[in-house]
């Protein structure tokens, strides 16, 4: 955790978050996973062949707290018609395997290192949902290469995202103040950009890339978050300001100038603008981000 006044190390400190997890990340995810269920009014994307009438293996990566692919079992009643395989690199969301069907498995893999041979050509579906702050300076290629290994051919790779740089604060209508939520949107811009370097480049790019990978481009949708989702939305990324107020330094940690932001940010400043936020939300501001989908065919 960064205690001085300088720019903590944002490679450890995204580790330790993602691994660090407890039963609020988790409280999170299902939060995050009904967002995008609202949102998009599916799990599966419609233009997803299911209809082979042969028994299908699915994965998840990014499993987290397996939300997703127990929305599947809704759609797949019958456990003979499917398997389930999650994939997360750390267990600390998965819930007992006492509590899940016989046909989900959950597992833990880091999905930036090598494949295991037993997943190679695996799988007819590969589904990974939210993974943007895990692909640093656009290298994506890992995860993308064992995504695409996983999947047999005339298999489907379904990867929905959200793009995190053009996150926007909204109000409905003048009589609503929304600085704080406003300069934190700004903050994390600047973090993202030049301090942990997250950036969208791979994500607009996404349908091209597959291409060049010899895949057939399916679906490729980005629509703006629905109205009624906005306190949802604002809901879950406000947990997510949260949990970052344990990474800021203690000490002022110096800021860009002329991007209208304060001189310096320490934990304490930064925790005062996530409340002043949540106030500024609790009267109807709103924080939204655009939703990426896209779905190709491994044709070879």
């Amino acid at each position: 955790m960064a205690s001085e006044g300088k720019a903590p190390d944002w490679d450890k400190e995204r580790d330790e978050f993602w691994i660090a997890q407890d039963f609020e990340t988790s409280a999170r995810l299902h939060v995050q996973h009904w967002i995008w269920q609202f949102q998009l009014a599916y799990a599966l994307h419609p233009r997803i062949d299911t209809s082979g009438g042969k028994p299908l293996r699915v994965a998840d990566i990014g499993a987290g707290n397996a939300a997703w692919l127990l929305e599947l079992t809704r759609l797949f009643p019958s456990q003979e018609s499917v398997q389930l395989d999650g994939f997360d690199i750390t267990s600390s969301n998965f819930p007992h395997a006492a509590w899940l069907p016989s046909n989900l498995k959950l597992h833990t893999w880091n999905a930036f290192s090598d494949l295991p041979s037993e997943y190679v050509e695996a799988f007819d579906i590969v589904h990974i949902r939210a993974l943007n702050s895990t692909i640093v300076n656009n290298k994506v290629d890992p995860m993308l290469v064992n995504a695409l290994k996983m999947l047999k051919p005339g298999g489907y790779l379904q990867w929905d995202e959200n793009d995190a740089l053009k996150l926007a604060c909204n109000v409905p209508d003048e009589s609503v103040n929304a600085d704080a939520a406003t300069t934190i949107t700004k903050m994390m811009e600047v973090i993202m950009k030049y301090q942990t370097h997250l950036h969208a480049d791979w994500l607009h790019n996404m349908p091209e890339t597959l291409r060049e990978r010899g895949c057939e481009i399916v679906a490729h949708e980005v629509t703006e978050a629905k109205k009624e989702l906005a306190r949802a939305t604002t809901d879950n990324y406000l947990l997510v300001w949260k949990d970052l107020i344990r990474m800021i330094p203690e000490a002022p940690m110096p800021l860009p100038p002329g991007m209208g932001l304060p001189e310096s940010m320490s934990r304490r400043s930064f925790s005062d603008l996530v409340r002043k936020a949540v106030e500024e939300t609790a009267k109807g501001a709103s924080l939204t981000m655009p939703f990426h989908v896209t779905v190709a065919r491994k044709t070879s």
